[in-house]
């Protein structure tokens, strides 16, 4: 019926979204690690540390359902 497809809908959705953020984040990343690689900094680390843990959480949750 119609929740069925409605509830495909926000997955669908859902799914656009967190894509959308892991690129966002893989492009900080990106540069986060472009800059390490010019300039070592502990913050600059921890960033990047950060970051990829996001990045793992939200493909978890990208991959759970």
């Amino acid at each position: 019926g119609i929740k069925m497809i409605e509830k495909e809908i926000t997955k669908f959705e859902k799914e656009i979204l967190l894509q959308d953020k892991i690129s966002q984040l893989e492009n900080e990343l990106k540069e986060f690690s472009d800059l390490q690689k010019k300039v070592y900094s502990e913050r600059l680390q921890k960033s990047i540390v950060g970051l990829e843990n996001r990045i793992k959480r939200i493909k978890k949750m990208l991959y759970k359902t």
